[in-house]
């Protein structure tokens, strides 16, 4: 009888501490269980930790130790940020505030979200950091999906040169704000002149109607270049572009446009034609189109509406007699490609 009830005792031992111990991360979160869920490791275990840290001082600090390394930490800690957890916005802030964690912390971040405006100033700060080191990607394109608040740090950080082209970066990003992207335009060209910054420009005027008209009729005339270039924009937004260009450039910056209208043309003659020559009859503009044109290039022989223009243009007392010949020559041989 006694070893029957020692084997009770035993069994009911085994029992006890089995229902004590959990069996999975939800049965850990309800019961507490941090060190379980220390263990586990996973994305699942530490979106848990997270909860229980809202007041649980243990799971707070088991975040706190792997912060170093664990993305998954930044979006326990993000969530929080959604909760109203105070805990979250400190850990976010400390990420922001270390080169090696930065990028970390950016990733976690929601873009676009309401709560970003009060993390303008950590962004900012993290993205000097970083500077224009090429693997900031996730801190530029948050602080670029930012609103209002942010605009003047935006600014700031398109002035300096040391975070110029990783600002451009994240402006280039299809989360950018309607917000960042009319800073990206109204900053003077000085903030823009970069390689990034030109991609910035082409990718904005791929989709958006605002920033391919102010690309055509505005900004700086490598712009366009770049647009002319990029064979991911279609000939007929190209076409758009320059439509600006003709009807809303000032004359004085007609000189600085041959080399991107002949950049055009090589890529999409076809779309450009009616284009030119609309530009043509107006009478404003022969210098321009006749010097972007290249006479010998078999491709201009897509141009025949505006081949059409070419003889008037070659008589016109109103340009030189250079290029009265150089449109001479067009009319000759461009406009007689087969």
């Amino acid at each position: 009888m006694r070893a029957r009830a020692r084997l009770i005792s035993a069994v009911i031992a085994i029992t006890f501490v089995c229902a004590c111990k959990p069996t999975n991360v939800t049965d850990a979160e309800k019961k507490g269980d941090v060190k379980y869920l220390v263990a586990q490791d996973t994305p699942e275990a530490v979106a848990a930790l997270g909860r229980l840290a809202d007041k649980n001082p243990a799971a707070q600090k088991a975040l706190e130790d792997r912060a170093s390394s664990d993305m998954n930490v930044y979006s326990a800690a993000w969530q929080a940020t959604l909760r109203g957890a105070d805990w979250g916005p400190k850990m976010l802030r400390e990420g922001l505030a270390d080169v090696t964690r930065a990028e970390l912390a950016g990733i976690a971040m929601t873009r676009k979200d309401p709560h970003l405006e009060a993390f303008a100033n950590d962004l900012d700060g993290a993205l000097r950091l970083l500077g224009n080191d090429t693997r900031a990607v996730s801190v530029p394109a948050v602080f670029a999906s930012s609103g209002k608040a942010a605009q003047p740090l935006i600014e700031q950080r398109l002035a300096d040169a040391s975070t110029r082209e990783s600002m451009c970066r994240g402006l280039a990003s299809d989360d950018a704000s309607a917000d960042s992207r009319a800073t990206f335009m109204r900053v003077p060209a000085a903030s823009r002149d970069g390689q990034a910054c030109m991609r910035t420009a082409s990718q904005l005027a791929k989709t958006d109607d605002a920033a391919l008209s102010w690309v055509g009729a505005t900004a700086e005339p490598g712009f366009l270049t770049a647009l002319a270039k990029d064979d991911t924009i279609s000939c007929d937004r190209l076409a758009t572009a320059w439509g600006h260009a003709f009807n809303e450039r000032p004359v004085v910056e007609r000189a600085q446009l041959t080399v991107p209208l002949a950049a055009a043309l090589e890529r999409c003659a076809v779309a450009l034609d009616p284009v030119l020559a609309a530009a043509l009859d107006k009478g404003d503009f022969a210098t321009l189109i006749v010097g972007a044109i290249d006479p010998v290039d078999p491709r201009m022989s897509a141009l025949k509406t505006t081949c059409t223009r070419l003889a008037l243009v070659s008589r016109s007392p109103k340009i030189d007699a250079r290029l009265r010949g150089r449109a001479a020559d067009a009319l000759a041989k461009t406009c007689s490609w087969k």
